[in-house]
């Protein structure tokens, strides 16, 4: 069927964006949830995910009288990712036998957002396209608290709807959310974990899925020297060592660097930045404020200890955010540590950029929602904007952020929660990134913008959706 023309550009504009590694593609799956309306199911929230290796959610189908939610490849729907998201537009799609339909908004529209750089995604230094189709209100379907009733009847009982949906890793239904499918394509091309440089030798790798042909893959290389001129270069796929391994190729270089060097590598393919990642001799750092750790946390093993760890208990959350104070002052920001004293009403951290920028920041070990943090985080940055206009502050910029030491699959279902409050999430793989990062000296100005644009391009996913108030 033909789309509207401006939902056809975002279709056709996905779809040319990912062309050049469509072969990479090998496990597009779809993941659902749908409830029964009127003797029809109407698929609630979804996700196409176009996977270059197995993921991990398995393969299955769990019903009752009036839910139904699974997961299962594209390939058995007996549809292209485009045929199907033309599907949608045409109002049902059939999948595990039954017709799911799909219903456009008031005037029987689908709305549609493309973005080719999933916040999530860019915040863990790799770029992912996406392609959001809304249609109807949620609300209109949803019959509560029967659903949640039925679903504890169930032959595998859950607790609730939301509870299916964690399972399905389908995100947060929201009471004023809307029905909608997201388009994943995952990066297909990573700087491999493994580089490494050792005094003046440096071995650099990128991850290449199978399927995508080695000779348009390049990995891109900055090296960093105190008081020396930044080196640049890059370094063809033909000229890497290739082997292969299960789930990816692997191509490798071994290049030779000046003594303490950093290197910024990154992951090139089809002429395009897939994704990128700083390398570094961890007995060395270009970080001032590093080194002066390094002093009595050699190679931050303690730090990481604190913030990196696959259980918390009791007094280990105020080491989390001790930690994390810690963390952003290696960034280049100043960091007030305010729960370690008795202002209960106040936030974890108070982060100030050299230009007096603030970023209010809760800290968890936990859940997004956990003790109501993210409606408590919400109200006090909207008091300190009251409290700065009243002063005169107006033209101070200051920015929510909540950091949890779980990772992004963990939060999935509350991530949509804080992106419509215009709250910057920060997971375990933030601040494994943020603690690679740091081996160099940050610009935290620069920091503080990218944070902002990250809460922005997630706002803008809702445009048409309107907020979510504080509390939901």
């Amino acid at each position: 069927m033909a789309l509207p023309e401006h939902d056809q550009k975002n279709v056709d504009a996905f779809f040319d964006a990912v062309k050049a590694l469509e072969p990479a593609f090998k496990y597009d799956s779809f993941s659902y949830i749908a409830v029964k309306h009127e003797g029809a199911f109407i698929l609630l929230q979804a996700a196409l995910q176009r996977h270059v290796a197995k993921p991990s959610l398995p393969y299955t189908l769990f019903s009752t009288e009036h839910v139904r939610a699974g997961n299962c490849l594209l390939k058995d729907i007996g549809l292209s990712p485009r045929q199907f998201v033309e599907a949608l537009f045409a109002g049902s799609v059939k999948v595990h036998g039954t017709e799911l339909k799909f219903p456009g908004d008031y005037s029987n529209a689908r709305l549609t957002y493309f973005s080719p750089f999933w916040t999530p995604a860019l915040q863990a230094q790799s770029r992912v396209n996406t392609l959001q189709i809304s249609g109807a209100q949620q609300a209109t379907f949803i019959r509560q608290p029967m659903l949640d009733w039925e679903l504890r009847a169930a032959v595998t009982p859950y607790d609730n709807i939301q509870e299916l949906m964690n399972e399905f890793q389908l995100g947060t239904l929201q009471a004023n959310g809307v029905v909608h499918v997201l388009v994943i394509a995952h990066t297909a091309a990573l700087i491999n974990g493994a580089s490494q440089v050792i005094d003046e030798d440096a071995d650099i790798g990128i991850r290449l899925a199978h399927g995508l042909k080695k000779k348009d893959a390049a990995i891109g290389v900055r090296i960093l020297k105190p008081g020396s001129p930044i080196e640049r270069m890059q370094i063809a796929g033909k000229d890497l060592k290739w082997t292969r391994a299960p789930d990816f190729t692997l191509g490798t270089a071994h290049i030779h660097v000046p003594k303490a060097s950093i290197l910024q590598c990154f992951a090139i393919y089809g002429g395009d930045t897939q994704s990128y990642y700083w390398v570094s001799d961890p007995t060395t750092t270009h970080n001032t404020r590093r080194t002066a750790l390094h002093a009595y946390d050699p190679q931050l093993d303690k730090l990481r200890d604190i913030l990196i760890r696959d259980s918390f208990r009791g007094s280990d959350a105020r080491d989390f955010e001790v930690g994390i104070s810690w963390l952003v002052w290696l960034l280049g920001f100043s960091a007030a540590h305010l729960s370690a004293t008795k202002t209960s009403d106040a936030p974890d951290i108070i982060v100030t950029s050299p230009n007096g920028n603030i970023a209010v920041v809760e800290c968890t070990t936990g859940l997004l929602k956990a003790e109501n943090k993210l409606a408590n985080l919400y109200d006090r940055v909207q008091a300190m904007r009251r409290s700065f206009e009243t002063s005169g502050h107006s033209n101070i910029r200051i920015l929510p952020v909540i950091v949890t030491a779980k990772s992004k699959n963990d939060v999935a279902a509350d991530l949509e929660q804080a992106e419509k409050l215009g709250i910057l999430v920060f997971t375990r793989e933030n601040i494994e990134n943020a603690l690679n990062r740091s081996f160099v000296p940050q610009n935290a100005e620069q920091l503080y913008a990218e944070w902002e644009q990250a809460v922005s391009m997630a706002l803008s996913k809702y445009n048409n959706q309107g907020g979510l108030p504080p509390g939901s």
